[in-house]
């Protein structure tokens, strides 16, 4: 997510928060969430989640919004929902659909490793697509 350098809320700069790339513990607020901040570094521009989850607590919320779309965040809970639809009208299948698309132009059949996997309409997508 690009967010332009100005773009940021008169909020706040806070010195709680330490920037993941170069340590600065200065950052500007972005995005206020129900659990966490969004900031941007004063000194180097890279904007970051505060406070990080543990590894477990992330586990956990991804299970939840694969599952059954639930999350502190409502926007994200649309984009998973979606994640679901293997139909020709949905929109990650079509981007789907579009990337095999460009893939194609290398060969065709064989076999795929899909990395992205999620919820697995990449590979259902490519199943269909041939």
């Amino acid at each position: 997510m690009h967010i332009p350098r100005g773009a940021e809320s008169s909020a706040e700069v806070t010195e709680k928060a330490s920037c993941l790339v170069c340590g600065a513990r200065q950052g500007r607020l972005l995005y206020q969430l129900p659990r966490f901040e969004i900031r941007r570094c004063a000194a180097c521009d890279q904007v970051f989640l505060f406070p990080l989850p543990s590894e477990a607590e992330i586990c956990e919320m991804f299970t939840q919004l694969y599952r059954d779309g639930r999350g502190s965040v409502a926007e994200l809970r649309d984009y998973y929902a979606s994640c679901f639809d293997a139909s020709p009208a949905s929109p990650v299948a079509d981007m789907c659909r579009s990337w095999l698309q460009a893939l194609s132009r290398y060969g065709s059949g064989g076999r795929l490793l899909d990395i992205w996997c999620g919820t697995g309409i990449f590979c259902h997508t490519a199943r269909d697509f041939g």
